[in-house]
C-alpha cells in the first residue's frame, strides 16, 4: 500500500467531517483502533495493517499505531489462526503435519504426526526434543508392532473471545478502509474498539458474525432487508483450506434486539440482497458522497 496517500486521505476525511459539523479528535490522522492522534510528521509512528493478517491470506490496506498493531497481533490474531489449525487438525488433511506426544503408561514422548498425500500416518520423532533414555524405552518397549498408544495434539492457544475479537477487528478495519471515520467516529463502535482492545471484556450483546459457504465475493456491502440496516462485511481466510466469513456491522441507533431477531431470521436459503459500494464514488474524500452516506447512515444531523 502507499502509506503515505492513505494518511492523506484519512486526513482530508477527517477534515471534511470536522468541516460539516461531526465532532471528531483533533490529529491530521487517528489511529482506527485506539483514536490516538498522529500530524503529517508521525507516519513512522503507524504501520501498515494486514488485514485479515497475512498469515491467513490478506493484506495491507490501511494504518493503524504500532501499539495497536502489536497487541493486537499477541492478543487476538494468534488465535485465530490457531483456531483455525486445531479445526484442520481434525479433519487429518493431507500433506499436512503437527506436533503430537506420545502417551503409554504416564509417559509423553514429543513427536511430529505427518499426514501423506493418500491420509496415511507417519509417526517423526526429534531425538533433540526428547530425554534420551525416554526415547530409549519407547523404542525398545514401547513403539513396537501392533501396539496401542495415545496421541495427543500439542495444546493450540486459542481462547473463544479472542477469536471473535480477531473476527470482529478484520471486518471493523475492512469497512474503515472503504469509508474512513466517516460513520465510525460515532460513539457507538465504541463497543467495537473496546473488543478489538480489550477482548476478554466483549460488550457486544449480539453475535455479528458467522462462518459459512457461500458464493458471495469478498468485500464491504451495504444492506437494508426485512428491519436489518447497516454493512455485510464477507472476507476469506485461508490455511490449508479456505473460510468465509460475514460479519454485519449494524449503524447507529440501531436496537441490538431488533439486530438480533433480524439475524434469526436469516436461515439457510434464504436470499438477502446485498449492495455493493459504487466503484465510481470515493467514500473518504468526495464531500458529496460523505454527506449521502451519513445521510444513509442516519447521521445527517
Amino acid at each position: 500500500m502507499n502509506t503515505k496517500n492513505h494518511f492523506s486521505r484519512i486526513k482530508t476525511n477527517l477534515e471534511i467531517l470536522r468541516r460539516i459539523g461531526v465532532k471528531v479528535p483533533d490529529g491530521d490522522f487517528l489511529c482506527p483502533e485506539c483514536f490516538s492522534p498522529f500530524n503529517e510528521y508521525e507516519i513512522s509512528k503507524l504501520t501498515e495493517e494486514d488485514v485479515p493478517q497475512a498469515s491467513l491470506g490478506g493484506s495491507r490496506i490501511t494504518l493503524t499505531c504500532r501499539k495497536c498493531n502489536s497487541n493486537c497481533g499477541a492478543l487476538i490474531d494468534v488465535h485465530l489462526q490457531e483456531a483455525l489449525k486445531a479445526r484442520e487438525q481434525q479433519e487429518f488433511l493431507p500433506n499436512t503435519n503437527r506436533k503430537v506426544s506420545v502417551m503409554v503408561d504416564g509417559q509423553r514422548l514429543n513427536a511430529k504426526l505427518e499426514v501423506g498425500a493418500n491420509k496415511d500416518l507417519k509417526l517423526v520423532v526429534d531425538t533433540k526434543r526428547n530425554n534420551p533414555k525416554v526415547w530409549d524405552d519407547f523404542r525398545e518397549n514401547k513403539l513396537v508392532p501392533n501396539a496401542i498408544v495415545d496421541l495427543q495434539d500439542a495444546p493450540l492457544k486459542h481462547q473463544q473471545e479472542r477469536v471473535e475479537a480477531a473476527i470482529i477487528k478484520n471486518a471493523y478495519l475492512l469497512l474503515f478502509a472503504q469509508t474512513g471515520f466517516t460513520l465510525l467516529s460515532h460513539s457507538y463502535y465504541d463497543c467495537f474498539r473496546n473488543v478489538i482492545l480489550n477482548p476478554d471484556n466483549n460488550q457486544l450483546p449480539v453475535r455479528l458474525w458467522t462462518m459459512q459457504n457461500v458464493s458471495c465475493p469478498d468485500g464491504v456491502f451495504m444492506l437494508e432487508n426485512e428491519g436489518l440496516k447497516g454493512f455485510f462485511v464477507s472476507f476469506t481466510l485461508s490455511l490449508k483450506k479456505n473460510y468465509k466469513y460475514l460479519v454485519f456491522i449494524p449503524l447507529p441507533k440501531c436496537n441490538y434486539d431488533e439486530i438480533k431477531n433480524s439475524l434469526t431470521n436469516i436461515v439457510p436459503g434464504k436470499k438477502i440482497k446485498l449492495i455493493p459500494f459504487d466503484t465510481h464514488k470515493d467514500y473518504l474524500t468526495d464531500e458529496i458522497v460523505i454527506k449521502e452516506l451519513r445521510k444513509w447512515c442516519g447521521l445527517d444531523d
